[in-house]
Formats: structure tokens, sequence, C-alpha cells
């Protein structure tokens, strides 16, 4: 649906102040299908892939359908990646880094100074960056990917409707990035996803960016305040 893209498009306008074309965001079967058609897209046998320890275990499953290898690199005790580690990580075989915020498993999210040296090393050896934001509208504040417009040709986001709208069982996630890569990652979607229930849960996604994101922020910053008060009893 056209109509979903643009409203997508909308919504990463105001929320994240990044601009995107309707041809510039892909609709899936939920973000792991967004993650395992980056991966098919972007990727050969044998290329290698940057990813966090601990992180999410479907990223694995995506990499192993595109035969890629997972490189696992660390988090130091804020949950920033070490990116001294990462750097000794890069060969000849590395591709991309994937990176999710807030992560899953541990919940943390990265610092801005975090996304500028990712944005720098991606650049630095040619890589595409790969951004899992399934549970960024779960965040009780918004975050700041800004460091990251200067690469934006590299950059590809994952999204999902599960979490923000709890929509797990509607399947429907969605991929933003460079209209060149979106367009081949939408050749490999193509092959897997057809079914009336999906267009069905894209008509429903629609109506949720229509009308349910302003009650949405609204039950985000009552629960935000509620934690709040709840931390600050243990202080």
């Amino acid at each position: 649906l056209k109509s979903l893209r643009e409203l997508l498009a909308e919504r990463e306008k105001a929320q994240r102040g990044w601009r995107f074309r309707p041809e510039q965001i892909l609709i899936t079967d939920g973000a792991q299908e967004a993650l395992a058609v980056c991966c098919l897209g972007l990727l050969n046998p044998g290329d290698e892939v940057l990813v966090t320890d601990p992180g999410y275990p479907g990223t694995l499953s995506a990499l192993a359908l595109a035969s890629a290898t997972p490189v696992f690199f660390p988090l130091d005790a804020q949950g920033q990646p070490e990116f001294a580690a990462m750097e000794r990580a890069v060969s000849v075989k590395t591709r991309a880094i994937l990176v999710a915020s807030p992560n899953n498993p541990t919940g943390q999210i990265l610092s801005a100074a975090a996304w500028t040296q990712l944005a720098a090393l991606a650049e630095k050896h040619d890589l595409a960056l790969i951004v899992d934001a399934a549970y960024e509208q779960l965040s009780w504040k918004p975050l700041n990917f800004k460091a990251l417009r200067p690469c934006r040709h590299r950059v590809i986001f994952i999204g999902s409707f599960s979490k923000t709208y709890a929509m797990t069982g509607w399947r429907l996630g969605y991929a933003c990035g460079p209209a060149p890569i979106i367009a081949a990652l939408g050749r490999s979607t193509a092959e897997n996803s057809s079914s009336p229930g999906f267009r069905r849960g894209r008509l429903c996604a629609a109506g949720c960016l229509h009308s349910a994101d302003a009650a949405r922020r609204s039950v985000a910053a009552d629960r935000c305040r509620t934690k709040r008060t709840q931390l600050a009893a243990f202080e």
C-alpha cells in the first residue's frame, strides 16, 4: 500500500527528522523478514557482519539464511559498543554493521557519541549500517539518530508494528533506506510475502498511524511518570 508507505514517511520526518520518499520504504512480514531480506539483498556467502554480544538471536538466523558470518563485538559496562574491539574485528570480508537500539535483550539505548563513532566506522570501511529500531517507540524519550545523517546513503532502519501497536500476530515490519537498496530488497521480499492477511494487516497499520500515535505517546508519557515516581521511592 503506497498510502502506508506515505504515512510512514510522514512519521519518520516528524519523529526522526529524516526525509524518506515512499519508494525508500519497504513493507515486510514483520521486522524479522526485514532483517532477512537485508541480509539476502546485501550479502554474499562468506561475507562478515559485525553484531553485538549480547544481541537479538533472530539476527543470527537472518545471517545464516544468507550464508553470512556473524562477527561478535562486546558491549562495555554502560551497554555501549567497544569500538577498539570493533575496529580489530573488521576484515576484508566485512560488509555491514548490525546494531539494535534499544538493544534486545538488554534494553540499552546507544548514546549520541556511539552513533557518531558507528557512522565513522561505517564510512571508514565502506560498510552498510543496519539499525534494528523495532523497540524505538517504547523508549521513554525520543532516540537521537542525527549523527547518522552524514552517512545516510549507507543506513537502513528496521522497524516493527508489533511492539509499538501490540500487533504481533499481524506480522508487519518495514525497512527504510536509500532507494537503490530498498528496490533491491523489494525483489527479495516479493518472493516471500503474498497473502490476503498481509494486505489486511497493512490496512490496520495505516489506521494506527492515522489515529493511534497521539494516544500511544500519551500512554507512554503516563507510564514514564509512573516509573519515575516508583524509582524515586528507592532513592
